[in-house]
């Protein structure tokens, strides 16, 4: 009798949780499709519901912090890409890591705090997974440089790329710009020429 009652409860708690992983689930796809629609307080709202339900899941944290960024609630998408990440040494969770410290860098560089969206960049570059996210990342660095000052640094960052990418006109014109604020004016003309051509 009493096996029989332990598998009923045990039956009942797989259910249960099944139910609220599907819940979790919908939610979630709501999120994805207001994000998608450019709805950020729908898509904020479904991914905090799915999150709430399954507070384990690694994307319904990342994506509720970028449908924050979107809000521009940068200090809340701070603490829920800190929910998100968990510093450990596998594939799956490396790759969740890289998106949490894209986000938190991305951030802080709308926050205005320049040294704290750097260090998170260079954590997220650390990793090797995701190197498709690279270029957003640089991308990002380089202007959180600029805004520091740092024009030199921010013309490394898009050297970088161009090693990558030479024939983006986009990234010789973002570094002409760093050269002529670093007051470079050679290389600044020979990347506004590169851009050019």
């Amino acid at each position: 009798m009493k096996r029989i009652l332990w598998s009923i409860a045990l039956l009942f708690l797989i259910c249960v949780s099944f139910t609220a992983c599907s819940k979790a689930e919908n939610f979630y796809k709501n999120g994805k499709k207001s994000l998608l629609e450019g709805d950020y307080i729908k898509a904020a709202e479904c991914f905090a519901s799915a999150a709430s339900i399954n507070p384990d899941k690694a994307d319904y944290y990342l994506d509720y912090g970028m449908a924050l960024i979107k809000l521009g609630e940068y200090e809340q998408a701070i603490s829920v890409f800190d929910r998100a990440y968990m510093n450990k040494d596998m594939s799956i969770i490396r790759q969740n890591d890289k998106k949490a410290l894209a986000g938190k860098g991305i951030s802080y560089y709308f926050l205005g705090q320049y040294e704290s969206a750097v260090q998170e960049f260079e954590k997220a570059l650390a990793i090797r997974e995701l190197s498709e996210l690279d270029m957003d990342i640089l991308l990002y660095m380089s202007d959180a440089y600029q805004a520091m000052g740092l024009y030199e640094k921010a013309a490394h960052e898009l050297t970088e790329l161009l090693e990558q990418d030479d024939k983006n006109a986009l990234l010789y014109a973002r570094r002409a710009e760093c050269y002529r604020m670093a007051g470079d004016r050679q290389k600044s003309l020979a990347d506004y020429d590169s851009a050019i051509s």
